[in-house]
């Protein structure tokens, strides 16, 4: 009797310790599919990028890949700004996919993240799943993947034998134990002394790697279940199988992952006792080697998917924007286009059909609208989303010359600076069609060359199968056959001072406003005056 009433207690209890796991994993799950529905359409947090760590992906590319839109161009558009305004990513992959992909403006990626777009606001399922999936994966700065999944060798542990003897030594010492209780003890302690001693040597050498692979080992996990959804699979054809051949790294997230509490650091103490994460390690880097392009599809994969959520993010927080349209010409067509890092900005409508020449009094909207172009020309291309009621231009290359700076390291004045600047410029529009944004061009030198050098890059300019879009200060451009159509900014004065609108209008500016600035600045009466007397 007593036997089958312990026999019962036991299965009665493991009956109830198993419903709770049960529970507990219902309700984990349920709090972070809550936690996920919550996250659609948030912004930044606040958090700083690691753009350091977000570009390693991107640089490694660099090697095999032909950059789309250049460093040059990035900075000139303040695109930093831009992604850290977009980047609602929840996965180290997503962060450094979109940067790249802002760079590379791969037409497949961009064709993945609209249609996942499109599939997310349909089914809010579907958004759920993936956004919790993403989210348990989370973002490690500097993981060491993208070394991994572009091929470069994990380290190597040499004398692996030795690591397989070494767990073995305590136990040969117990005997000691019966001879001479003190020294075994002592022999015993030595024993386990001497694998963590070896194990903390050891781990330095491949530590650097331990990061990145218990991340693709976590991105695998993630995307063997987000696979499972038919869409996924479609979207990625190739997603299943490779899932299927990096399965078995799956089993090596637990004995890898870094230590984040002292119950996890008693655990590296029974790992080091036991050389468990050098073997650990050793079989994981069997896995993967000569399987870095496996790899590379998987975190590439989960990379667009995450990509594709902070685009969703972003378009939610805009007042306004529109899926771009791709045209055989290299025209620009826009309406209620605007920067998208100008709150409460002026919109404005615009065919672009030829080559543009700007100008308008200062402070007036030419570098603003210029850029708002600009961007979203890349956006249209990397993204497939506009902030503009609608967007249309050609598929091509975007390529500017505007925020010059000297380079004191390099010896380069402000002028050396800004004719490189613009040969590459010219070098590339005259290679390809391209979308050429210049602002102020060749400002740097005195009045007469100024214009002579820039009338003369603005004919060679209109000769290519390029678009040009200019602003100047020059008004003798204006009056000069270089092919350039001519539209304008201006100002408002009253009684109230110097107004804009911001409007873009056709023609060349009539008008200049630089001592009207001054005035409203309060300079001084008799600097202005003095100014205006020499202007006449």
């Amino acid at each position: 009797m007593d036997k089958y009433f312990i026999i019962l207690a036991a299965a009665i209890i493991v009956i109830i310790l198993t419903a709770l796991a049960l529970i507990i994993k219902h309700f984990r799950r349920r709090r972070d599919r809550m936690y996920a529905r919550a996250l659609f359409g948030s912004t930044p947090d606040g958090t700083p990028v690691c753009f350091d760590s977000i570009e390693e992906l991107y640089k490694r590319q660099l090697k095999s890949r032909t950059e789309y839109v250049d460093d040059i161009t990035m900075n000139d558009l303040d695109m930093r700004d831009i992604f850290t305004a977009l980047d609602t990513c929840m996965t180290s992959a997503g962060e450094e996919m979109l940067y790249s992909q802002l760079h590379f403006c791969d037409s497949e990626t961009r064709r993945k993240i609209v249609s996942l777009c499109r599939l997310m606001e349909q089914d809010t399922d579907l958004r759920t799943d993936i956004y919790t999936e993403l989210r348990s994966l989370g973002i490690l700065n500097y993981s060491g993947a993208p070394a991994i999944v572009c091929g470069e060798p994990m380290k190597k542990i040499e004398n692996r034998r030795l690591y397989i003897l070494l767990p073995v030594l305590p136990y040969l010492c117990l005997p000691l134990i019966a001879v001479n209780g003190a020294l075994g003890a002592f022999a015993v302690v030595m024993a386990f002394a001497v694998n963590i001693v070896c194990y903390y040597l050891n781990k330095k050498k491949f530590l650097p790697f331990i990061g990145g692979a218990v991340y693709i080992a976590q991105t695998a996990a993630a995307a063997e279940k987000l696979v499972r959804r038919q869409c996924i699979a479609e979207l990625f054809p190739e997603l299943k199988s490779n899932t299927a051949k990096l399965h078995d790294i799956i089993r090596y997230i637990k004995l890898l992952r870094q230590s984040t509490s002292d119950f996890d650091v008693l655990n590296d103490m029974l790992k080091a006792f036991f050389q468990l994460e050098v073997h650990s390690y050793c079989s994981l880097r069997n896995i993967l080697k000569n399987k870095s392009d496996t790899a590379y599809y998987i975190y590439n994969a989960v990379g667009i998917m995450d990509a594709a959520c902070a685009v969703l993010n972003y378009r939610e927080n805009l007042g306004m924007w529109c899926e771009p349209q791709f045209t055989e010409e290299n025209e620009l067509h826009a309406k209620g286009i605007y920067h998208p890092l100008i709150k409460n900005a002026v919109t404005n409508d615009v065919d672009i059909e030829h080559d543009l020449l700007l100008t308008g009094s200062n402070a007036s909207g030419k570098s603003s609208f210029i850029k708002a172009c600009a961007v979203n020309a890349i956006f249209a291309q990397s993204m497939g989303v506009c902030t503009a009621e609608s967007f249309s231009a050609g598929e091509n290359r975007v390529v500017t010359s505007m925020a010059v700076r000297d380079n004191i390291i390099d010896g380069d004045s402000y002028f050396m600076a800004e004719l490189r600047s613009m040969r590459r410029l010219v070098r590339l529009a005259h290679s390809e069609p391209c979308i050429c944004f210049v602002d102020e061009i060749l400002k740097g030198t005195n009045t007469a060359e100024r214009i002579a050098a820039s009338e003369s890059v603005l004919e060679a300019l209109a000769k290519t199968d390029s678009l040009c879009i200019a602003a100047t200060h020059d008004s003798e451009l204006t009056e000069m056959p270089n092919g350039f159509v001519n539209m304008h900014f201006t100002e408002q004065v009253d009684s109230g001072g110097v107004t804009f609108d911001y409007k873009i209008r056709s023609g060349a500016a009539k008008t200049r406003n630089a001592i009207l600035l001054m005035e409203q600045l309060d300079f001084g009466g008799d600097i202005t005056k003095r100014a205006r007397e020499l202007a006449n």
